[in-house]
């Protein structure tokens, strides 16, 4: 028996299961139709016409005994039987008009002697068929139509025959239509039948040549894969010894061979590299890793390795990622950096000038994978359409000249093809001769986290994956001096050029005056002058810095504050205390900083201040009545000098907030109130002082939301307070009072805030009767004279004024105002009513 019959018996039990199936099928498909037509007619349809014959029956016999009621309705003579049986035989001679039977069967009277004139029970009458079969028997009572007395009652005796005859048409309908269903069924059986068998027979031809095509590529690529392991074994020996050889002293003439050899042996080695990779991924032994990976270190690898032959040419490399696409993934980083490598490299080969970028953006993030589209654009010598028929073909360019003149094997874009597949994605180019081209190809992979991707990496230090940002210039936009010193520090440890701005006010100046100087900013949302919120909001109106990164930072941790951070266009939220590596990994996420790329603008500021002054003072313990020290220490980096001058700063500082806090309140100013104690909580956070920092928010919340509890919140919050001033004063902080940003010491403060007061009063004057005017120029004047005054102390207590400006509440911030300055010892005339304060 040759192959092709052991074939067909093969096929045939297969052939004889599949004619199985398709008639029970079939069968099962019929009976259900059978199933689904009766349980209609029976439970549906023959209920329904039941029910409308019945309704048409009353309606017919009100009708008729509307006649009966006009001749007994009482008049002054008796009524006399024949009118009566007159009126009756009139009723039941009505015919159907399509079956000429009668309508009305048989009739009965039963009346009201008291009511119609005439003996009792002579009016008691019948007519017809009183026992017809399946007839519908409806009595209707009898009212005088003039008078509207009831008369009695007659039973009409509906013959059934149209509903009979309606009901026997229907159901003959239905089961003609039935019937052809069964005949139609029957025809696309028998058709359906005849192409599975087809079908069958030919997916088993395919089969059958497909599985002797694999047979004959897996050999042959298993050939492939082994001769090319064996020439690369000696070749690697080759450039070894020549490595060595070139260290040794030798004439100029035989070090010119032997740079000569190092660069083909490069060549080959790069060439038998590319057919191990496409012999592994033919023969079916390339394999996909799925394993957690930050996907900003395999871009930071690709920038590695391409960035410096990039500058050689002059090109420029850039990276762009959408705001969608994860940080994190699973799947393989190795494979999916060879891609980008091979893309991004054929473009810097092809690319004589202008730039060649790499983009990333999300198509679909579901709850099973995450589907990222990549692309790589150049400015090269681009592509024909036929050139663009051959790329995916192996050892194939797009032009026989193309490696004469740039090298290469021909595999790489097949190669990267076919990793795309195995991806779960599609590759594809759009080219224009003498302009460009685009390489886009997707990929799927699966979700991760960063605690899986920082258990596989072990991170020896918070710092590790900030090289590449080294040199980056953020702006620092908050109001506390404590909260500026600790975030500045650790910017600044990661190597990013760090600006500091008091408010929002000062921020949009800055950026306004060099929008292309910073990379990002960090800003707090509540803040005197200019909150976060419409700081972001005015930058975000400005085209220029429409793409600039801006991450919130606050201590409000509500629900809901994320959202409302994203809606006033700012690009991401912390929450403080800074957890340092959650800020790193926001860095590295948005800002696009290319350090091979030569910057246009180059600035003049020194990228720090002020080192900090050494202390001989005893180490820290671990813990102080309040503060928790080691965490504080771990939170600033293990800074114990500037741990030490934000601790000595915290008394003078805040010692006085909780007053100024119940201040507030009585005058009836929650939010002055509530923005203070929100400063202290962040301060209270940053130096670890955790009951101080948690006291603080539930005071925070209870003015805002439970104003009942304030008092008790109040008194808790001080007896926190009070314990982290104890505990402060048990320390020895023996430091000098040099702060970071390089201003005065704190024993200089107090008297510069008070010339500060002293030199603006007029300005304080001017503002109050321009409030009292309830002059828009007020706001103009306000802010001159905040960007005078330097004590954050001070500009903490006018914060709610300028709100009330902002809103146009002059009365409300004159009033402050003189509260304000009364506070610090300052007289202030109201000029409405002529009172000194």
């Amino acid at each position: 028996m040759n192959h092709e019959e052991n074939r067909h018996y093969r096929v045939q039990p297969h052939v004889g299961r599949i004619i199985f199936q398709l008639t029970l099928s079939f069968l099962l498909l019929a009976l259900a139709v059978g199933g689904v037509t009766a349980f209609y007619w029976f439970f549906l349809l023959q209920p329904r016409l039941f029910l409308a014959a019945e309704t048409n029956a009353k309606l017919m016999a009100q009708a008729q005994a509307v006649s009966l009621a006009e001749v007994l309705q009482p008049r002054g003579d008796p009524v006399s039987v024949r009118e009566v049986e007159a009126a009756m035989n009139k009723i039941l001679l009505a015919n159907d008009p399509t079956t000429h039977q009668p309508l009305i069967v048989g009739l009965t009277l039963e009346l009201d002697y008291e009511v119609v004139l005439a003996a009792a029970h002579t009016l008691d009458l019948q007519r017809g068929q009183m026992d017809y079969p399946d007839c519908f028997c409806v009595p209707v009572p009898l009212y005088a139509p003039l008078t509207d007395e009831f008369l009695g009652i007659a039973r009409f005796h509906v013959s059934p025959r149209f509903f009979q005859t309606l009901e026997q048409d229907i159901r003959q309908t239905l089961m003609a239509e039935f019937v052809l269903i069964l005949v139609l069924l029957a025809v696309v059986w028998r058709w359906v039948l005849r192409l599975g068998r087809r079908l069958h027979h030919e997916v088993l031809e395919r089969q059958r040549a497909e599985q002797e095509a694999q047979e004959a590529s897996q050999a042959k690529s298993q050939f492939l894969a082994n001769m090319s392991h064996e020439i690369r074994t000696p070749i690697s020996a080759i450039q070894g010894l020549l490595y060595l050889a070139q260290q040794s002293t030798v004439p100029p003439r035989l070090r010119d061979y032997f740079n000569k050899m190092e660069h083909s042996t490069h060549t080959l080695l790069t060439l038998i590299n590319d057919i191990l990779d496409f012999s592994k991924i033919e023969s079916g032994h390339a394999d996909l890793d799925q394993i957690p990976f930050d996907l900003q270190a395999v871009l930071d690898r690709t920038r590695s390795v391409l960035g410096f032959r990039a500058v050689e040419k002059g090109l420029i490399l850039k990276f762009h990622q959408d705001e969608q696409t994860p940080e994190y993934l699973c799947g393989d980083p190795y494979r999916l950096g060879q891609i980008l490598l091979n893309l991004a490299g054929n473009a810097i080969k092809f690319t004589e000038q202008g730039e060649v970028e790499v983009s990333i953006r999300a198509l679909e993030n579901s709850s099973e994978q995450i589907r990222l589209e990549f692309s790589v654009r150049d400015t090269g010598i681009g592509m024909t359409l036929e050139q663009q028929a051959r790329l995916f073909q192996m050892f194939s360019q797009a032009d026989a000249s193309i490696t004469r003149r740039f090298g290469g094997t021909g595999l790489g874009l097949v190669i990267s093809q076919r990793l795309v597949e195995m991806m779960g994605g599609r590759i594809a180019v759009i080219s224009t001769p003498n302009q460009g081209s685009t390489f886009r190809f997707t990929a799927a992979f699966g979700h991760a986290g960063p605690k899986e991707v920082e258990t596989r990496q072990e991170p020896a230090h918070a710092l590790e994956g900030m090289q590449r940002l080294r040199g980056a210039r953020v702006l620092l936009v908050e109001d506390q001096p404590i909260n500026q010193e600790v975030a500045a520090e650790i910017l600044r440890q990661a190597g990013l050029q760090v600006q500091v701005a008091d408010h929002g006010q000062e921020a949009l100046a800055m950026i306004r005056a060099n929008p292309e100087g910073f990379n990002a900013v960090l800003i707090d949302l509540q803040m005197p002058v200019l909150d976060g919120y419409e700081t972001t909001q005015q930058l975000r109106a400005d085209p220029r810095c429409a793409d600039l990164p801006i991450i919130a930072m606050t201590a409000n941790v509500l629900a809901g504050e994320r959202e409302r951070c994203l809606a006033a266009g700012m690009n991401d939220y912390l929450t403080k205390p800074i957890d340092v590596p959650a800020l790193y990994r926001k860095l590295r996420y948005w800002i696009k900083y290319d350090p091979y790329k030569q910057l246009a603008i180059e600035s003049g500021e020194k990228a720090g201040t002020e080192t900090l002054p050494s202390t001989t003072a005893a180490s820290l313990p671990d813990a102080a009545p309040g503060l928790d020290l080691a965490a504080g220490l771990q939170r600033l980096n293990g800074n114990e000098t500037l741990y030490r001058q934000l601790l000595a700063r915290f008394p003078k500082q805040y010692s006085h907030m909780l007053t100024a806090i119940e201040t507030a309140l009585d005058v009836g100013d929650e939010e002055q109130a509530t923005h203070q104690a929100h400063a202290l909580a962040g301060a209270a956070g940053n130096l670890a002082a955790v009951s101080l920092a948690q006291a603080m928010r539930c005071l925070e919340q209870a003015i805002s939301h439970h104003p009942e509890v304030v008092s008790g919140r109040l008194s808790d919050a001080k007896t926190r307070l009070q314990e982290v001033l104890t505990g402060i004063s048990q320390l020895n902080l023996n430091t000098e009072m040099t702060n970071v940003t390089g201003e005065l010491n704190d024993n200089q403060a107090p008297e510069r805030s008070l010339s500060d007061l002293e030199s603006w009063v007029g300005q304080v004057t001017t503002l109050t009767e321009l409030l009292a005017a309830h002059d828009l120029k007020a706001k103009s004047q306000f802010t001159e004279m905040m960007q005078r005054m330097t004590d954050p102390l001070i500009r903490q207590q006018l914060y709610s004024v300028g709100q009330q400006i902002d809103r146009l509440r002059f009365a409300g911030a004159l009033q402050t105002l003189i509260e304000v300055m009364a506070l610090l010892g300052i007289t202030v005339a109201n000029p409405n009513n002529d009172n000194v304060y």
